[in-house]
């Protein structure tokens, strides 16, 4: 058979059809340029495999089917690398979410790394917006600006301030702890308004449904009320100005003054004598032993003297 030979210059782009001239998956990674330029949309079927230092995606939209991606594939043994996500922001620093690989912690900031790197240094945090959180530990370094439902403990290393109610099965600075409505181990509590609950304690002294027992002292700097004070063998009712004779009312001062006053006014010292009879006012008259013929007397101090003169000695 002869051949007919084919000179470059008599090939043009029309005389070539790549279906019908070459043969199929015959051309090699060698037969293509260097630095590839493809105008048109590119469909892989099979799996893609790039391997470099960089894979570069200048897409508005980038749209990936897998759920989950792994990142750091390569990481073996102990684990040196941070991961996470950067993201450009202009003039402004980047935004990072990472994890640290220093301290093992999630974190959201600012930073001027732009990606190249395997460690991410945070120039400061940024805040975040969540419908829920649940998390084992909660450890604010800041203010805590929303409602704060825990199911769990909440341990703080210097103090929590809050502005509304802070309920809890049991609310504890470590030394006072309020459980089931009961503070206990408290070492002192300030109140400027009422305190209620269904027993009050101090270990010893209890106030419940309005009695206090188990106290040892009571002191008080205003007035005490109450419906009835009673050390277990004596019970007091009340106080009374006016003596009533009612069974566990005590009588205050003015009551016994009063009372003894009305009582001494009212009494009087009734005598008779061989012939006529007086009486005397004991609260404001004097009873008074006068002498008579032969005899006199004499009072000194709580004694009185009768005297007998001569005139009836001397016809004795």
């Amino acid at each position: 058979m002869a051949i007919t030979r084919i000179k470059n210059n008599q090939i043009t782009d029309a005389t070539i059809v790549a279906s019908a001239k070459l043969v199929d998956a015959s051309i090699s990674a060698g037969k293509l340029a260097a630095n590839l330029n493809y105008g048109s949309n590119l469909t892989v079927t099979g799996n893609l495999t790039v391997n470099g230092t960089s894979t570069t995606l200048d897409t508005v939209n980038t749209i990936i089917e897998d759920p989950v991606i792994l990142l750091a594939k390569n990481e073996t043994g102990v684990p040196s690398k941070d991961i996470g996500f950067i993201g450009e922001r202009g003039d402004s620093n980047n935004v990072a979410w990472i994890f640290d690989e220093t301290d093992d912690t999630f974190k959201a900031g600012l930073t001027t790394d732009d990606g190249t790197g395997t460690a991410i240094t945070l120039a400061s945090k940024v805040d975040g917006e969540f419908k829920d959180l649940t998390m084992v530990n909660l450890a604010p370094s800041g203010n805590v600006t929303t409602a704060l439902n825990a199911s769990s403990t909440i341990t703080a290393g210097t103090n929590i301030t809050a502005i509304a109610t802070v309920e809890g099965a049991t609310v504890t600075d470590g030394t006072l702890s309020i459980a089931s409505g009961s503070i206990t181990s408290g070492v002192a509590a300030t109140f400027s308004g009422s305190i209620q609950g269904g027993t009050l304690t101090d270990g010893t002294a209890s106030i419940n449904s309005g009695a206090i027992t188990g106290a040892t002292d009571i002191t008080a700097s205003g007035t005490v009320q109450f419906g009835s004070l009673s050390d277990g063998t004596i019970t007091v009712d009340a106080f009374e100005s006016t003596l009533s004779g009612a069974a566990g009312n005590v009588a205050t001062s003015e009551a016994v003054k009063n009372y003894v006053d009305s009582a001494v006014s009212a009494s009087d010292l009734d005598f008779a004598g061989d012939s006529g009879s007086g009486a005397v006012d004991l609260d404001s008259q004097t009873f008074t032993i006068a002498g008579g013929t032969g005899l006199s007397s004499a009072g000194v101090g709580q004694t009185l003297t009768m005297n007998i003169d001569n005139t009836v000695t001397s016809k004795v």
